[in-house]
């Protein structure tokens, strides 16, 4: 069992993982902790106003805990032992024996080899295609802002992706669990990400299956990212900051103007006007 130990100047807390986010809130509220989770970050500063330190009942549980850095957040910490748990049987043994034998020196290389283990599951890949927009805030208050440019998008690549590989893991999610169309027992990993075509940067799901999909389980998984897009994981990441040197960009999965779905494929007609196509979603 891995324990948060978080101290501040009134009170010396230890706090098992994981726990329930709301009731944690709540409490560190009541002792006079008002910073969202996300916030707090796992400091042990002398002159912070919470301190924190992790300590561990297990050898597991103390090779674990060296993964965290202070940069890392007691909202990450606590998302990331929840996910660990709750992983797939069929690698759960090979990261717990990699956490054990220290071969991730960071969160970003936990969740490297997460999904090089969910990678390895499915043999067939399929690449899924969509627009994506987003509004760039340029003050603290988000008063003064404007559309995002193409210019602007595909300039901030790099930093939109790692925004889109580190949302669901910190958020506790695997996203390919999420879905429940046709053919969901062929889906072993789903990963949204970007990638330029043309001078534009698009919004992308790669997905690894066992065996390739149907038409009719090609069309689930396409009504699946859509309304993924238009609601649940779409919201969390309109909902989050992305910062870049033009300011804080808040990115847009899904618009009611000319938007679609497309197979890689499909992807190569539209950039490429070769022939007509029938737009999905």
């Amino acid at each position: 069992m891995l324990y948060v130990n978080l101290t501040t100047p009134e009170q010396n807390v230890k706090i098992k993982t994981p726990f329930f986010s709301e009731a944690i809130r709540d409490y560190l509220l009541h002792i006079g902790v008002p910073e969202n989770l996300s916030r707090i970050k796992l400091s042990n500063k002398e002159d912070s106003p919470i301190r924190i330190t992790l300590s561990g009942e297990t050898e597991y549980d103390r090779h674990l805990a060296k993964i965290f850095s202070p940069l890392n957040s007691l909202f990450e910490l606590n998302m990331t032992i929840q996910a660990l748990e709750d992983l797939d049987l069929r690698i759960k043994d090979n990261i717990t024996n990699n956490i054990v034998k220290d071969k991730y020196y960071s969160l970003r290389e936990l969740r490297q080899g997460l999904r090089s283990e969910f990678l390895s599951l499915g043999d067939v890949s399929e690449v899924f295609y969509f627009p994506i927009s987003g509004i760039i805030y340029f003050d603290d208050d988000c008063r003064y802002y404007d559309i995002a440019s193409v210019e602007e998008l595909l300039n901030n690549e790099d930093i939109i992706r790692e925004h889109l590989h580190t949302l669901p893991f910190a958020s506790g999610i695997f996203m390919h669990e999420c879905y429940e169309g046709l053919g969901r027992e062929k889906l072993t990993y789903a990963e949204w990400d970007v990638e330029e075509w043309e001078g534009a940067l698009y919004g992308s799901v790669s997905a690894r299956f066992t065996e390739p999909l149907n038409a009719d389980e090609t069309e689930s998984f396409k009504d699946w990212i859509f309304h993924e897009n238009a609601e649940r994981f779409g919201a969390l990441v309109g909902d989050t900051d992305i910062l870049t040197e033009e300011g804080i960009l808040n990115l847009r999965l899904w618009n009611s103007e000319g938007y679609f779905i497309l197979s890689y494929g499909e992807m190569l007609r539209y950039v490429y006007h070769r022939d007509d196509i029938a737009f999905a979603g």
